[in-house]
């Protein structure tokens, strides 16, 4: 069984006090003719009486001075629901039959905290046999191995029997008890272990498919439905006896709190997985919060369970389950009407459900009649229900499957388009970068022409042409600023003799040589040319405070007298220098030059000795 045992139970209470005064039982006798080969269900004999006290004992049952009543079984003086009293029944067995009779006597319902059992002779009110069965008892410690309380019983011959039970139970009661052929048992116990055991199998099967999915394409729903599938398989278990049986036969009291427990766990899991699947934060924030508020409840419970008694936690458990199934049944009905087909899908789970736990309900009620289908209808509604949820899963992954499909098909056009796009922008790009290649080439072309016309192609100095041009410019700047201006003409003394000694590449390497010495000894803003041969004029931007034409022909001369290595020759060199000042010398730029000649013609007449050379052996 799983969490809506609980509910059906519930259900069963509320429907049993609007049914009035209808009788679910007649106290009439058993009478056991035959082999009695098909089971006899012994609720219908019932008759009852209620001890609030918990003060009678079998001795008090049987004694002549205590009158005790026995009513027979109705819905007014008893309901499947939490009692704190003990419950007495009482059965009315005949064997009429000339030989003693064995049978088992099986309580349907495996979650009863206290059992006394006492077969009695009518007539001489002689305890025939005697059982006691709690649950602070092991599993191991039944009289029969069962998850269920199962006892051997003989009935002797020709003989009038009273079965007495005394129950008590602080959850709910189910107080079924069935007689049976041993032989008839094993079958039929065979049949619903083999239904559990497949019920769990498929429980299993889900479990581990869907963590197989999660793992794989990494969508909570699958961990969720997971969860949930585990905790259905922990509650069935639990509730059965099955665990009992073989996962903790020795621990009686962790098999008490795991019923209620496990149930908590489940409809917390159920909650997880109906917000995720349906999206309810984002479709129907209202009803999400509803849910994350009944989450918020099983969750205290399952905190409290172990510290408050087993009839408050079950209530709560009871109660919030109906508001949860309210909640899903409102969700996807919403949502439904939206039209989401997935809505549709779990509606029609969760009511499949529902027609489980009121097959089991009816079967109860003895509406219809207790066979595995009735008896077994809540586990079969809720194996449906997990069945429908799987399939609403997988079809859930097809969606996504065509979606990502499309996505995918939709990202492959717009991918196209970009790559045609960018194609485009390429060629646009490839002929606008071939038009400005052009144009530059065109632009260094003539760069490079005008180079050739403004610069010495040799020593890379301005030329004749480019030095008077900037000579005019610089007289003008002077003019404005009242500065002066120096201009310096160099001459190379008997250049010809390296020309004629040592050929003219030596000529050529000298001149660059003297070029770059030159440059050297100048700042930036100045101005140096290599006019013609081996001539050289100096434009200077100076004043009177921070320049002395004589200190820097000084210090040229010195740079030109340094010792020059060309092609294995020391060569030193010596320059003649003529200086020129603006405006004391002249104003304009021919007297300027003029001036300057003569003063390095001059300097010239003072050289004793212009080149000297030195050739490497």
């Amino acid at each position: 069984m799983t969490i809506q045992s609980h509910i059906t139970f519930w259900l069963t209470s509320c429907l049993l006090m609007l049914l009035g005064p209808i009788s679910i039982a007649h106290a009439e006798a058993v009478i056991l003719k035959g082999d009695n080969p098909t089971p006899i269900a012994l609720a219908p004999h019932y008759q009852l009486h209620i001890d609030s006290q918990h003060t009678l004992s079998i001795d008090d049952v049987l004694s002549p001075s205590n009158k005790l009543e026995f009513a027979p079984v109705t819905d007014q003086n008893y309901k499947l629901e939490l009692h704190q009293a003990a419950l007495w029944f009482k059965v009315d067995v005949t064997n009429a039959n000339a030989y003693d009779i064995k049978q088992l006597l099986e309580f349907n319902f495996p979650l009863l905290d206290d059992l006394g059992i006492y077969i009695v002779h009518k007539h001489s009110k002689r305890i025939l046999a005697r059982f006691d069965a709690n649950n602070t008892q092991s599993f191991n410690s039944r009289l029969y191995q069962h998850s269920n309380f199962i006892f051997p019983v003989t009935l002797p011959e020709k003989s009038d029997l009273i079965f007495y039970f005394r129950i008590k139970s602080d959850r709910y009661i189910a107080a079924d008890a069935t007689l049976w052929q041993p032989s008839a048992f094993a079958e039929q116990d065979q049949l619903t272990y083999f239904l559990i055991c497949l019920y769990l199998g498929l429980l299993i099967s889900l479990i581990c498919y869907n963590l197989f999915l999660f793992i794989l394409i990494h969508d909570t729903h699958y961990i969720y439905y997971a969860l949930f599938s585990s905790a259905m398989l922990w509650a069935v278990g639990s509730y059965q006896g099955i665990w009992f049986e073989l996962l903790w036969p020795t621990l009686p009291h962790w098999q008490s709190l795991s019923i209620p427990i496990s149930f908590a766990v489940s409809g917390l899991f159920a909650i997880f997985f109906s917000r995720s699947f349906l999206q309810t934060k984002s479709e129907v924030p209202i009803l999400d919060k509803a849910f994350i508020y009944i989450g918020i409840v099983f969750v205290l419970t399952l905190c409290a369970t172990p510290f408050i008694a087993s009839t408050l936690s079950m209530k709560i458990i009871a109660l919030c389950t109906l508001i949860f199934t309210f909640i899903a049944f409102s969700t996807a009905s919403l949502l439904s009407i939206r039209g989401s087909w997935l809505g549709r899908i779990y509606l029609i789970s969760w009511l499949v459900f529902l027609i489980g736990v009121a097959l089991f309900s009816a079967q109860t009620l003895g509406w219809l009649p207790n066979n595995r289908w009735t008896h077994n209808s809540i586990i079969y509604g809720s194996a449906l229900e997990i069945i429908m949820l799987f399939f609403t899963l997988a079809q859930r992954m097809t969606l996504l499957n065509n979606e990502n499909n499309y996505s995918r098909q939709e990202i492959f056009k717009a991918q196209n388009q970009l790559i045609n796009t960018l194609r485009d922008n390429d060629r646009q790009l490839f002929n606008l970068v071939k038009k400005r290649t052009t144009t530059l080439e065109k632009a260094n072309a003539y760069l490079l022409s005008q180079h050739g016309k403004m610069y010495d192609t040799l020593t890379g100095l301005a030329n004749a042409a480019l030095i008077t041009e900037q000579l005019q410019l610089l007289l003008t700047a002077c003019k404005r600023k009242k500065t002066k201006l120096v201009v310096l003409l160099l001459n190379l003394n008997n250049f010809k003799d390296v020309n004629t000694k040592f050929g003219h590449e030596i000529g050529d390497k000298l001149l660059i040589t003297i070029a770059a010495k030159i440059r050297d000894n100048l700042r930036e803003s100045d101005i140096a040319a290599r006019t013609k041969g081996d001539e050289f004029i100096i434009l200077l931007d100076v004043n009177n405070t921070n320049k002395d034409p004589e200190q820097i022909s000084r210090k040229i001369k010195k740079a030109m007298t340094q010792t020059t290595i060309i092609d294995g020759y020391a060569i030193q060199a010596s320059v003649s220098i003529g200086t020129a000042i603006y405006p004391d010398d002249g104003e304009q730029a021919d007297d300027l030059l003029s001036k300057a000649t003569q003063a390095m013609y001059i300097d010239k007449g003072y050289v004793v000795s212009s080149v000297e050379t030195l050739t490497p052996p």
